[in-house]
């Protein structure tokens, strides 16, 4: 769609409108104008009463032009969403969104006109910090002055264990399990670091023996699909 700005003088602005067709679409006398009262106008080939409103297929289905005694006029402007016009201002929201109808460029089309993030229904400004569990986003605006954008970053996270959240890199000793909070493309959770054997109440590492009364044994690890196996398997018994 193409604006025309009401504010320029009938003939200016024939003079413009039929530049822009000539240049685009190679269209020549699309426009005449009639001095006489009642005269009414000339348009692509069509004839127009003088009263009468019309459309351009150039400007768009909901811009409106004036035949107005063989001078034409711009009449009504607009925009189209869902297959229907709506006036200059029209403000519809989606989710956490505005979008308004107004001039862009030279045409009329929908902006959106407020600044934020949305995260599950709920509505954030620009810098404002959003906690989902061991979480935290923050709303963020980049792009230019002519084109921002609004992104939800995550900031902050750690790992949930009985009820608590640790940062990365924190440590929990689960009987013979170290788990450490790690964040590993982009997924955040406990993952084992170190494993031992269990024997009585006791840990041994792996490669680890241990004396009980005539027997040694050693902490060892196997796997059985892919899965591990740590056991603690005597390798040596004494008779004495």
């Amino acid at each position: 769609m193409i604006c025309f700005p009401p504010t320029k003088s009938y003939k200016a602005f024939l003079f413009e409108l039929h530049s822009i067709l000539t240049t685009i679409f190679g269209f020549t006398n699309s426009f005449q104008i009639r001095q006489a009262s009642n005269t009414p106008c000339v348009v692509d080939g069509r004839t127009i009463n003088s009263g009468d409103t019309f459309v351009l297929t150039l400007a768009g289905p909901c811009n409106k032009f004036l035949c107005d005694n063989g001078h034409v006029m711009p009449s009504e402007y607009g925009c189209e969403r869902d297959g229907k016009c709506f006036p200059v201002g029209d403000l519809y929201s989606v989710g956490c969104i505005q979008r308004q109808c107004g001039p862009i460029g030279g045409n009329f089309a929908y902006s959106r006109v407020n600044e934020g993030c949305s995260v599950r229904d709920v509505c954030l400004g620009v810098n404002e910090i959003y906690s989902d569990g061991c979480y935290k986003y923050q709303c963020n605006k980049g792009g230019t002055a002519f084109s921002a954008t609004y992104s939800l970053d995550l900031i902050e996270w750690g790992c949930s264990n009985g009820g608590k959240c640790y940062p990365e890199n924190a440590t929990l000793a689960v009987q013979c399990r170290t788990m450490t909070c790690q964040r590993v493309n982009g997924i955040v959770g406990f993952r084992n670091t170190q494993q031992g054997c269990s024997f009585g109440n006791q840990c041994l590492q792996i490669g680890e023996t241990l004396v009980d009364a005539c027997r040694t044994f050693k902490c060892s690890r196997t796997s059985l699909n892919g899965i591990p196996i740590y056991s603690v398997d005597p390798i040596e018994t004494s008779t004495e």
